[in-house]
């Protein structure tokens, strides 16, 4: 899956989380950000996907939604297949 990724961002990732969760900042695209070699995700249940402590979930789109650190409150962090 590393490289596969890109990540389209309504609102930008702080470093922490870029730094967290291995993504790097595509300069080209400006609000997208692509995945590293190191970047790995679980699958979990069905649709549900785990990098590091964060929940993801496919949605109808083939778009993994980043659910945020309560799962509940969905960011609006969307991980698209290239």
């Amino acid at each position: 899956m590393s490289g596969l990724w890109t990540i389209k961002s309504s609102q930008p990732f702080s470093q922490q989380e870029i730094k967290n969760n291995y993504i790097e900042y595509d300069y080209n695209l400006k609000s997208r950000y692509q995945i590293n070699e190191n970047f790995k995700a679980k699958k979990i249940l069905n649709n549900n996907f785990k990098i590091n402590k964060s929940y993801w979930v496919m949605n109808r789109f083939n778009f993994l939604v980043h659910k945020g650190k309560k799962y509940k409150n969905q960011k609006k962090h969307y991980l698209k297949k290239r």
